[in-house]
């Protein structure tokens, strides 16, 4: 894999479809669209228009029928279509942190357990794991979290845990995070927690140089901090502010 910088995601004349009882049902067509590192975009659309299928086309999770996705370098071109199973979770693992609309947390093991995951797999060294464990947590202020005696996973609120799942997606610095609809099962105190989670990533300058932000959001205080606003109507991607 080349050492170069990388640019961009950038998907091509993508077609999302899926199968139906009535046959294959088209929901997203001729989608073009490039998400820059170092900034932030955000999808809005009506509920059940493709913003989710979109998320797992870009990243792979489920491969939209056509279309050209990759991964932009200077003068080089990393294609993502077209890969064997194996070689898009080695991919997915490689550039994207996924943060779902449900944590999936182990709640037997414990938040700080939880949150070095990716970094135990990868065979991180001990000390570098609690480092970097000790560092984001101090970011996204959840730092007391981490007190086993006071705080078990399996009794974490919906916005605690939710707040653990961005941190686990963070530690893997990968150059893309994805954050899909992460507040729809919260109620609004937890709600509020989120977005001020999300909004303290935005206005991070760290965050400049690290990785390309891709959310599904509603809300209008995110929508407005973002770089670039897209919005799904009728099959189509549109922007609406870049």
């Amino acid at each position: 894999m080349s050492a170069r910088k990388i640019e961009a995601l950038v998907a091509e004349n993508l077609t999302i479809s899926y199968k139906t009882k009535e046959g294959e049902k088209t929901i997203l067509q001729d989608i073009n669209v490039e998400i820059p590192m170092g900034k932030s975009v955000c999808i809005e659309g009506r509920s059940g228009c493709g913003k989710s299928s979109l998320l797992h086309a870009l990243t792979l999770l489920q491969p939209p029928k056509r279309g050209e996705i990759h991964i932009h370098r200077k003068n080089e071109n990393v294609s993502l279509s077209n890969l064997r199973f194996w070689e898009r979770d080695r991919a997915f693992n490689q550039y994207f942190a996924y943060v779902f609309q449900k944590t999936q947390l182990l709640k037997r093991r414990s938040v700080k357990e939880n949150i070095a995951t990716p970094l135990i797999s990868l065979g991180y060294p001990k000390q570098e794991i609690e480092k970097k464990v000790n560092k984001i947590c101090e970011k996204l202020k959840i730092t007391d979290l981490l007190n086993e005696d006071k705080y078990q996973t399996k009794n974490l609120s919906a916005g605690e845990a939710q707040r653990v799942g961005i941190a686990r997606a963070l530690i893997t610095e990968r150059p893309f995070l994805i954050a899909d609809e992460i507040c729809s099962a919260l109620d609004e105190d937890n709600r509020e927690i989120i977005f001020k989670t999300i909004s303290s990533i935005l206005q991070d300058s760290e965050r400049k140089d690290a990785f390309g932000l891709i959310l599904v959001s509603h809300n209008e205080h995110i929508k407005e901090q973002v770089d670039i606003l897209l919005k799904i109507d009728n099959g189509k991607l549109i922007t609406v502010r870049d």
